[in-house]
This record gives C-alpha cells, sequence and structure tokens, in this order.
C-alpha cells in the first residue's frame, strides 16, 4: 500500500474507533468486544448490505478479510473505501478527507476556478445535474512511441436525484476504446455534439439522491497520427478531488513538462508552470475543488 493509502487507513480506523455513531454501528453487530480495538468482522456485517446491493457476491469470510486488509494499512482501494462510506455514513468533510489522503491530496491541494464555457451546442449546462464527482483519479499512459497508450480512470459520483442508473464519459476523439473494469456495463459508443463523443456507464445499481458509487474503466488509444502533446480535463460545471497524472516511458522521456490551465478548448493556455518529473517519469496534480476550468499537461521531446 503506498503512503497515501496507509494515511486514509489510519484515518478511517481513527473514525469507527472513537466513541460515536460510528463505532456503535459495529459494536452493535459485533459478538465479543476486546477494550477499544476494532472487531473486522462486525464491520464487515456493517458493509455488507452496502457490498450485495452492488450486486457482488462476496462471502462474509471474503469480505472481512477485505475489510481486515484495508484497516491495518495493507490494501485500501477506491471501491472499498467508497463501501465505508456508504455504509457508516460518514460526514461529507469526513468523506472528503478519507479521499484526499487516498488520492494523495497533500500537499498538492488547491482550488482552480476559470472561466472555461462549454462550447456552443455542448450538452453541458443543458439541464439539472444528475450527479456530482466526489472524485477523479485519472492515470494517462504514455508509450514508448510518444503516442498516449492507455488511460485509467477511478471516478466516485454522489447522486444529486433519485433514480441515477448512469453516469456519462465523454471524449474528444474515436480512435479510442474504452472498458468498464469495475462499477458498470457500457453502452455503445455515440456523438455528443461537434467536439465530443461519449459512453454511458450503467451503474450496477440505481442510486437515491445522496448515494455514492464508484466506477473505474480504461481508455486504449490507437491514434494513427501523433496527437497534440496535451493531457487535459474540462470542467464547465464543479468537480471535487481531481487527481491527474501522466507517466512517460523510459524510451522517450520528455525535455520539459508544465502544468497548464486554458479558458476554451481551441486557445493557448493561459499559464504554464514548470514541473519536474519524479523517480517514476511521472508528474502529477491534486486539484481540491475544480470550476469552470480546463486544467492539464503538456510537454515537450
Amino acid at each position: 500500500m503506498t503512503n497515501d493509502a496507509r494515511e486514509a487507513a489510519r484515518y478511517l480506523c481513527e473514525l469507527l474507533g472513537r466513541p460515536g455513531p460510528y463505532r456503535r454501528q459495529w459494536q452493535a453487530r459485533a459478538t465479543r468486544l476486546r477494550g477499544d480495538e476494532i472487531n473486522h468482522r462486525a464491520v464487515c456485517r456493517v458493509l455488507a448490505p452496502v457490498v450485495w446491493a452492488d450486486g457482488l457476491d462476496i462471502p462474509e469470510d471474503s469480505l472481512k478479510d477485505r475489510v481486515a486488509r484495508a484497516l491495518r494499512g495493507e490494501v485500501l482501494s477506491p471501491q472499498t473505501l467508497t463501501w465505508f462510506v456508504d455504509a457508516f455514513g460518514f460526514r461529507r468533510d469526513e468523506a472528503e478527507t478519507l479521499w484526499a489522503l487516498l488520492l494523495g491530496a497533500v500537499p498538492r491541494s488547491r482550488v482552480v476556478a476559470g472561466r472555461a464555457r462549454a462550447p456552443k451546442g455542448s450538452p453541458e449546462g443543458s439541464g439539472p445535474e444528475r450527479y456530482r464527482s466526489v472524485t477523479v483519479y485519472e492515470t494517462h499512459r504514455i508509450g514508448p512511441d510518444g503516442r498516449p497508450r492507455e488511460h485509467v480512470t477511478s471516478q466516485v459520483v454522489e447522486a444529486l436525484v433519485d433514480g441515477l442508473d448512469v453516469v456519462r464519459y465523454r471524449f474528444d476523439t474515436t480512435d479510442v476504446e474504452i472498458e468498464v473494469l469495475r462499477g458498470g456495463t457500457l453502452s455503445p459508443l455515440y456523438r455528443l455534439d461537434d467536439h465530443f463523443h461519449a459512453v454511458d456507464i450503467h451503474l450496477r445499481r440505481t442510486l437515491a439522491a445522496g448515494e455514492t458509487a464508484s466506477v473505474e474503466y480504461r481508455t486504449s488509444f490507437r491514434y494513427r497520427e501523433p496527437p497534440p502533446r496535451v493531457y487535459r480535463r474540462a470542467v464547465f460545471g464543479r468537480l471535487e478531488s481531481l487527481r491527474m497524472q501522466v507517466e512517460f516511458d523510459q524510451a522517450l522521456v520528455p525535455g520539459k513538462v508544465w502544468w497548464a490551465e486554458w479558458d476554451d478548448l481551441e486557445g493557448d493556455p493561459t499559464s504554464l508552470e514548470p514541473v519536474e518529473l519524479d523517480d517514476e517519469l511521472s508528474v502529477q496534480r491534486f486539484v481540491s475543488v475544480m470550476e469552470r476550468a480546463i486544467v492539464g499537461f503538456t510537454w515537450d521531446w
């Protein structure tokens, strides 16, 4: 487990162990209590209805092992954290702290608010929002030929209305293949407007307002020609807890990399901030709140 995940696990144990409603929930399901020690099987019994409502047939013993690994700081995945948040009903600030720790928010947390507007004719802003993103964690991998190889997204969404069963994923090219790794099933690709295409991810269960779900999907690229040396995300409404990471291949290392912001999809960046590659030839940035903005990385070979 990464240091970020260990910190999230530590805070999770703190929430479950301190006197209060979360501790009472698992204590009420425990057959035996040992002082202040968190009973993993009792915690498992709190999580089980949420897990099974997701359509996952995980035996109680297997779920207990997963809970134990999470609380011991060994393995804590976004899916497992979603179960904890849903089952125990953590306050919003507590849940966002957990996600920020898991996704490595500290110390790169920042707010980005811009003036970006959706392209003319875009469906963005055409109706009331049905869900919001609690976290988006994206890893963009560049191959040895300098072309994007794949893009993995882990996303947690919260329903703003009853009956939410679809999350939309949009992109600006058709040279892709999309695969849902966890949390739903995929629709055929369709065209949104002059700028974007999209697919719908049908969730495993229908959400009521306030409930959350976790999805993970992979985008594989098949560019015939090298695309622009840019990886960015456009948000024309509001998004919380975004982490963007680009991984480069050791066969082709960029000479310079910048964190950039744009006012629109067609223009040049309005700001450029040089960033350094880490020891694993990657760069990353965490944004705690993003509103009407376009941000990302650009680089030169």
